[in-house]
């Protein structure tokens, strides 16, 4: 029996040989990488959701400037072509927003001042109702009303400050997410538990879910500010063309939209005693401009993403309630996934997905 040896004549000693990883073992520790994938994924998402509006936003502005990133790269280079759009980017978002706190800030203290110096306003200050002091009543619920804006100022704040760093992380996201242009999804989809064909099918939903979304933003924006700019008009409320622009900003904000602006058109109206206009546009701002934003979503996702109007707006409805206004894109755009998952299951290979969500 032959042996080993060292050059001097001495036996070698064998060292062992690692054993060859067996079927079942990978399949272990792949689950088990899996499972600490997934955990790790939850606490990372549970620690971001603060930030779920930033990070949600660069792949909405990716949706949105990738056309015009793809025809200013060739001219000036990708990563000039991705600085130059988040640099418009950048002002898309500020623009109006600096316009419209300026405007109002502008116009509301001398809005103030002639409610102030009404009669109307003066007499509401003195009426009596029997034995009941309505304006001390009055005049409680506006010092109440002063000190709970007073008190919210340190919340608002901080809702400033949680905005401004979501939307650094937004145009963050933009930026990096144009340099890498493919690059990024293709090493997303290899880490996704699904086949290629219905990760690129994902990817087409994200990306038409978006498109509707700015879509509907836009249109919403448009009919609530013309139908609020055109009902001052009709009542005789100065500066029409102005108020409806501040209504298209407005109708971007959640809960109460398009009301920030006609209910206390509403409310001078009736302190100016004519009652039948104050009727007519607390009608018109609360069947029509309140919520013509409904009837344009389902109208927008149907034909744009091909997305079934009950999953938009139970989508919608429900996402609004869990993450704000993003909701509005994160709710249709869940259901819209978990139905396309579903069909991926059913599907037998190589067939592709036909009908709406």
């Amino acid at each position: 029996m032959s042996q080993d040896t060292h050059a001097g004549g001495h036996p070698r000693e064998r060292r062992p040989q690692p054993r060859a990883e067996s079927a079942p073992d990978r399949d272990a520790s792949s689950r088990q990488a899996r499972i600490a994938f997934a955990v790790l994924g939850a606490l990372t998402l549970y620690v971001m959701l603060p930030f779920l509006s930033g990070l949600i936003g660069g792949p909405i502005l990716y949706v949105a400037g990738l056309p015009l990133h793809r025809w200013l790269a060739p001219k000036i280079g990708a990563r000039r072509s991705a600085l130059a759009c988040a640099i418009v980017a950048l002002i898309l978002v500020i623009g109006p927003i600096a316009l419209l706190v300026t405007s109002i800030a502008g116009r509301v203290p001398d809005i103030i001042r002639g409610i102030e110096g009404s009669e109307e306003f003066k007499r509401l200050l003195t009426l009596h109702v029997g034995t009941l002091d309505l304006g001390a009543h009055v005049r409680t619920f506006a010092g109440s009303t002063l000190a709970w804006f007073s008190s919210q100022t340190p919340a608002w704040i901080g809702n400033v400050t949680r905005s401004t760093i979501n939307l650094l992380l937004a145009l963050f996201g933009f930026y990096y997410l144009l340099r890498s242009d493919d690059a990024s999804w293709s090493r997303l989809k290899r880490t996704l538990p699904v086949s290629d064909a219905t990760a690129e099918t994902l990817r087409a939903r994200f990306h038409d879910a978006t498109t509707a979304v700015l879509l509907d933003v836009a249109l919403t924006a448009t009919l609530q500010g013309s139908v609020v700019g055109v009902a001052f008009a009709v009542v005789g409320l100065p500066d029409p063309l102005f108020w409806g622009a501040i209504t298209a900003c407005a109708s971007l904000l959640p809960v109460l939209g398009s009301a920030l602006v006609w209910m206390p058109g509403a409310v001078v109206l009736a302190l100016e005693q004519r009652y039948g206009a104050a009727l007519t546009l607390a009608l018109v701002g609360a069947i029509v401009a309140s919520n013509i934003d409904n009837l344009a979503r389902l109208v927008v996702f149907k034909h744009v993403a091909n997305i079934h109007p009950f999953v938009t707006l139970a989508g919608a409805f429900a996402g609004l309630n869990a993450f704000g206004i993003v909701g509005l894109l994160l709710g249709p755009l869940l259901l819209s996934f978990l139905i396309e998952l579903m069909r991926s299951f059913e599907r037998a290979p190589g067939t592709s997905p036909a009908g709406s969500v």
